[in-house]
Order: structure tokens, then sequence, then C-alpha cells
């Protein structure tokens, strides 16, 4: 007469599902097993030996994952398959800036260049002047040169939340304010002379529009009239 032992490992594997953030840890344990050791199958392909029925994984890159584990008893195995997949997100966020000028103002386009595994949810801009906007590519308008902290907070459908900031540095023309300086008065058949006065110099040009007269370009007009009346004198900086 023979006495066989039959034995079986046994043991419940739970986690908890659903979505993580890049570089977030799941905890995965055994409870009321007999197991002596466990080979834990993370779904990416990876394995980890453990003699203990709790384990801590992080999963390296972004995607969703089934994971199993299999329990160890003598010579005895048994495969626990886990039922709730885990979802691993990778939020990277970002932007680019095109920046048109124009007199008084600068025009801003901003792109957002973020990324996410299971996409993207939300936006929110702070341009560092205490506007905001919730668009995606939004368009600002800055009446003042100087750097502004700009940040962008991108949250994606997981949850996950990160944010990207840059100084953004910002140069606006204002507007030239010019003056006319030159004859008041003139002789009829004689030259009149004007002149263009102005503090703003930098890559600025003149036209002069003449009353029955020349339109003209430069610093300086000058005109002849052959008839006596009051005439106008237009100068565009």
């Amino acid at each position: 007469v023979a006495r066989v032992v039959v034995s079986a490992p046994a043991g419940e594997l739970t986690y908890r599902g659903g979505f993580y953030c890049t570089g977030q840890s799941v905890q995965f344990r055994l409870a009321n097993t007999n197991a002596g050791s466990f080979v834990f199958y993370p779904g990416n392909g990876d394995s980890v030996l453990a003699t203990t029925p709790d384990i801590t994984y992080t999963y390296p890159s972004a995607g969703r994952y089934l994971p199993r584990v299999v329990l160890i008893f003598n010579s005895c195995r048994l495969t626990l398959q886990g039922q709730d997949s885990i979802r691993v997100d990778a939020l990277r966020p970002g932007f680019s800036t095109t920046v048109l000028q124009a007199c008084g103002s600068s025009r801003v386009q901003f792109t957002d260049t973020s990324s996410s595994f299971f996409g993207l949810a939300a936006r929110n801009w702070r341009f560092g002047d205490g506007t905001v906007s919730t668009l995606a590519n939004p368009v600002k308008w800055y009446t003042a040169s100087g750097q502004y902290p700009v940040v962008l907070q991108v949250t994606s459908v997981s949850g996950c939340v990160d944010s990207v900031r840059l100084n953004l540095e910002v140069q606006v023309q204002q507007f030239p304010q010019v003056t006319i300086t030159g004859d008041t008065a003139a002789c009829l058949g004689q030259p009149a002379f004007f002149e263009a006065n102005t503090t703003f110099t930098e890559g600025l040009t003149y036209t002069w529009t003449i009353e029955e007269g020349n339109t003209t370009q430069g610093s300086r007009a000058q005109n002849i009239w052959f008839r006596q009346g009051i005439f106008r004198v237009q100068l565009i900086g």
C-alpha cells in the first residue's frame, strides 16, 4: 500500500487595473497562497522571480498590459491570469511659437506639440501677463516688450498631468510719432520746404502727400504752388 500526497499551489492575484502615469509603480499582491516562490509576468515580455507574495513593478514604457503570475509549490505550478488591463501612459508636454511683429503689438502663434499614448484631454495656457487660454493652438497679442513666462499644462485622457514653461522674449515696435517742420506760408511760384521730425528713426520710412503736388519719399520734401490757396501737406512715417 502506497500513500500519495497530492498538492497544488493556490492563491489569488490582486492589483489595481486601469490607468497609470509614467514612473508610477503597480503593486501586485498574492492572497491566500501556499506557494513558496512566484514568477510575475507584467505582460510586456519581462519576468520577475520573487519569494514574497507582494511585488512592486514600474513599467518602463507606455502601453496596455495584461499581467499574470505563476505560483510554484514544490514541483507544481499554477498560472493566475490577470483580469483587468494595466494602461501606462506617457505624457510629454511641449509647444512651439511663431512671432509676427507689427506696429504697437506682436502676434504670437502658440502650437501645442504635446503627446500622450492615450490622447490629450485638456490644455491650460498661461501667457505670463495674466491672460489664459484652453485652446489647442491659441494666438496671443502682446502690446509691450518684455520677457513673459509662458506655461502650458496638459492633461491626458488617462488623467496624467504635466507642464512645460518657456521664458518668451517679445519685442514690440511702438507706433512712430512724427511732426512736420518747415514753411507755413509760401510765395506763388516759389518752393516751400518741409522736414520730418521724430524720436523714432530706426527702420522708419517717410511718405509725403502734398495737395496739388507730388507724392515723395524721404525725410524732406518741397513743393511749388502755381495758384493761391490753402493746401494740405500730409506725412506718414
